[in-house]
């Protein structure tokens, strides 16, 4: 009994503050997974969500959930890359000047109030020329919006980039090809910040170009 008393304790301190949570990786799962168990079904994100966004509840068991907003995607749907799952998405076409947008948010479970989260880090794979990205934001643990650039040390392009606006927009310098592409990707590495989601446009400069894949969230646990 001692023991279990012990046991007790030391799991209200984990989360309470004075330990660090335990960093659990989120990923992409195909339909039916729970996200209870650390996976998110991507085949329920439409390419609007309207004023109905996708809510994921209580993430691995850690009492948060992640809620994603969409406006006028191209396409959406479930994807495998290179054996993992992924969620592929395609921006506006390029007829049109506007973004699609994609929105993550980070809230206590069963509620619309901000929690912070750490270890977020997002990669899109088969990122190529063509596949504009702009306006990207993050939200802080209080829910206050913040623009970052482009050109910011949280982004890695595999290719180099290309940067338009004074670097509020821009593209992985990789050629565009039909197909799914290898080593062709785009990292947003927040996994020193602790942040309430984050928010990003996207946008096909051609007729030709085709989809993103995103990976997974990272290895996630609620801030201290």
């Amino acid at each position: 009994m001692e023991n279990f008393y012990k046991f007790l304790i030391a799991a209200t301190l984990l989360c309470a503050g004075i330990m660090p949570c335990k960093a659990t990786p989120v990923l992409w799962g195909p339909a039916g997974v729970s996200a209870t168990t650390g996976y998110l079904d991507a085949t329920l994100i439409p390419i609007s969500t309207g004023t109905s966004p996708v809510r994921y509840t209580n993430v691995n068991g850690a009492g948060y959930d992640v809620v994603v907003t969409t406006s006028a995607l191209g396409g959406s749907g479930a994807a495998t890359y290179l054996n993992d799952e992924g969620w592929w998405f395609q921006g506006s076409p390029s007829s049109t000047s506007t973004y699609s947008i994609i929105t993550f948010r980070f809230y206590a479970t069963g509620t619309n109030t901000p929690i912070g989260i750490n270890g977020t880090d997002i990669l899109f794979q088969d990122a190529e020329s063509d596949e504009l990205f702009g306006g990207f934001s993050y939200f802080d643990r209080s829910g206050t919006e913040t623009p970052v650039l482009f050109n910011n040390p949280i982004f890695t392009y595999s290719y180099g980039a290309n940067y338009f606006l004074n670097n509020v927009e821009a593209s992985n310098a990789a050629l565009e090809q039909s197909g799914t592409q290898t080593g062709k990707s785009i990292e947003i590495n927040m996994t020193t910040m602790t942040i309430s989601g984050f928010t990003i446009g996207a946008h096909r400069q051609t007729s030709v170009a085709g989809s993103v894949i995103m990976m997974g969230l990272g290895n996630l646990n609620v801030a201290p």
